[in-house]
């Protein structure tokens, strides 16, 4: 907005109060009086033709402290091309931006007052929240980007640093969010505050071996990875992955592709020279949320910390045969909730803090023979609810702090080699795990089953069995598996784990009638909407129900008039994996848990309770 240079003689109190549209004002020399807050709650960038500010100006005409050039005329001003200009000694400053391109190219010269000026700097707020800009070009001559240059360029993915800026202002670049890298040259020797602050997807390249003298403290307030000494000849950008040199070999330290499966290289050519692909860095893959698979070659050592975080898509991993992998960082896969299995090369020394933390699909980790694992970090498996079971192999000597914090008591921890915890092991490697946990393991068990009259059923050969196996014989009720021929006792309860290699031969028993007594989850009790009344004794503390609901919707299930004890639910799908748990979410000690059901989709919910007692149970 130009004032008319004729006529305008003051501007009033709040004269252009939230105008937040505004990008720059030019003020003529005839405006003698502007009223408080003149220009409160505004962005714009102010030309005053005045030199100074005027006497009858009032001392909070810029309240919101919009950025003003004085003594701005039409031979040291100048507009081209959606940006403005002004002339700084014998060359020009690029002072506002007010164009909408999502592409901008800074010219190399701009002509002011008939004179070609080269452009030598990007001023302060220049491209002040332009959200459009997604890729702007600086030519070579420009020395200094000013403060909050590009503040909220949230949609900027490309800029690259000409060699000779010297100067990178406070906040040049905060909040642009969409930055997925950029080359700090080595002629950069000063950097303000916050200069990146706020660029969450962001990788810093610098040239300098290591932060300079004259970049601030906190130039890097938000803690964004940075890698030094890297140029163009060490840094390389192809089929979607930045790579970096690091001594002779190769890591990729940024995947910025959308691909839903991606294969490392074995080699890229950086510098002119073939390097083998032998680390992934630090976040390199961190919160690519469409990344369904990635196969990972032999030669790479190291994954780096965070490097999948939050990979909520990824359902695989494929390590290249002979795997050299040793170390697995701080929270690799945190957060992977789809990814399924793992086969975790013999390579590996080391698993860090969290690395596969809330994995809750998995449901397969396994150790290669021959595992060199000496160390587990801290929470590393927590939460990875449908693991059924994981073989801890001999060699580990360290355990970090609740390493599976969160395992329920159906879960199993079998550990090779080991008859009590070492030294080395936290006292708190397991607390918050309920899981039942085997020492010593030894090496795999054969069991056999008798189907009498069944259909057959083949042998298993592992630590346990974590499942019934099925046999089926017309006209009849299966009643169990027995660990005696006679059949005599109780069934066998699953998972099926006999380690000194006694009753590994299962017997099938027949009803002629239904068997539902409530032990097992073969044996559950039907349940329905409404109530039901609960009895725990000394022998039976557990109690399983099987629920199939006709209609899909939200169903509550609650405890109430309990004589003893702390009653608490487990709720199961059908392939009898934990989805959901509550404990004392009612009044008192009463549990209450609500949840989506799909109908014709059959349930289990498991009660329990550590005394005999009596209860209400009610399902609506």
């Amino acid at each position: 907005m130009v004032c008319p240079y004729y006529n305008v003689l003051s501007i009033g109190n709040s004269a252009f109060y939230y105008c937040s549209s505004l990008t720059s004002v030019t003020i003529p020399s005839s405006v003698t009086v502007i009223g408080n807050n003149a220009f409160q709650n505004c962005t714009t960038v102010i030309y005053s033709q005045a030199a100074a500010k005027p006497d009858g100006w009032s001392n909070n005409w810029n309240s919101s402290g919009c950025l003003v050039y004085w003594g701005i005329n039409g031979s040291n001003f100048a507009e081209a091309d959606g940006a403005q200009y002004l002339q700084q000694g014998a060359t020009a400053t690029l002072v506002r931006y007010v164009g909408n391109a999502a592409a901008f190219t800074i010219p190399q010269t701009v002509t002011i007052g008939g004179v070609s000026r080269n452009v030598t700097a990007i001023g302060d707020q220049a491209f002040y929240n332009r959200t459009n800009l997604s890729n702007i070009i600086i030519p070579a001559g420009v020395t200094s980007i000013g403060d909050i240059a590009f503040y909220n360029c949230r949609n900027l993915t490309n800029v690259t640093i000409p060699a000779g800026v010297t100067t990178i202002g406070a906040g040049a670049f905060n909040y642009c969010s969409g930055l997925t890298s950029v080359i700090i040259p080595s002629s950069v020797t000063a950097i303000g505050n916050f200069a990146f602050y706020n660029c969450n997807n962001l990788i810093i390249y610098a040239q300098a071996a290591a932060k300079p003298d004259g970049w601030s403290s906190s130039w890097n307030y938000s803690n964004r990875l940075v890698y030094w000494g890297i140029g163009s000849s060490e840094f390389i950008e192809v089929d979607g992955a930045q790579y970096v040199l690091q001594g002779t070999t190769a890591t990729l330290v940024k995947y910025t592709g959308g691909a839903d499966t991606f294969t490392i290289p074995q080699t890229v050519t950086i510098g002119g020279v073939s390097r083998n692909v032998t680390a992934i860095g630090a976040q390199a893959f961190i919160n690519r949320g469409s990344l369904l698979g990635v196969t990972i070659p032999a030669d790479v050592t190291s994954i780096g910390d965070n490097a999948f975080n939050n990979c909520n898509a990824l359902t695989g991993v494929t390590f290249g045969e002979g795997s050299q992998l040793e170390a697995i960082g701080i929270s690799a896969f945190y957060n992977c909730g789809n990814l399924s299995s793992i086969a975790i090369p013999a390579s590996v020394t080391s698993i860090g803090d969290n690395a596969f933390y809330n994995c809750n699909a998995l449901t397969g980790v396994t150790f290669e023979a021959g595992s060199q694992l000496k160390a587990i970090g801290n929470y590393a498996f927590e939460s990875c609810v449908n693991l059924l079971s994981i073989t801890i192999p001999s060699g580990v000597t360290a355990m970090g702090n609740y390493a599976f914090s969160g395992w329920s008591s159906g879960q199993m921890i079998f550990i090779q080699g080991l008859t009590g915890r070492l030294a080395g092991w936290s006292n708190s490697w397991n607390s918050s795990c309920y899981a039942q946990i085997y020492w010593n393991a030894g090496e795999k068990t054969t069991y056999g089953f008798v189907p009498n009259g069944g259909s057959a059923v083949a042998s298993i050969t592992d630590y346990v069995i974590s499942a019934r196996p099925v046999t089926t014989r017309e006209g009849w009720y299966f009643a169990g598996w027995f660990d005696n021929e006679a059949l005599d006792g109780d069934p066998v309860a699953f998972p099926y784990y006999r380690p000194d290699g006694t009753k590994t031969t299962l017997y099938a028993k027949w009803s002629l009638t239904p068997v539902t007594d409530g032990k097992t989850f073969d044996t559950a009790h039907n349940l329905f909407v409404g109530s039901v009344q609960v009895v725990f004794t000394s022998s039976q503390n557990v109690m399983y129900y099987t629920f199939t609901p006709a209609e899909t919707r939200s169903y509550t299930i609650y405890s109430t008039n309990y004589s003893s004890g702390d009653p608490y639910v487990v709720l199961y799908n059908a392939a009898k994996s934990q989805i959901a748990y509550d404990d004392d979410g009612g009044s008192g000690w009463n549990f209450r848990l609500t949840m989506p059901l799909t109908a014709g989709q059959a349930y289990y919910y498991v009660v329990y309770c550590g005394y005999s007692a009596t209860m209400t149970m009610v399902l609506e």
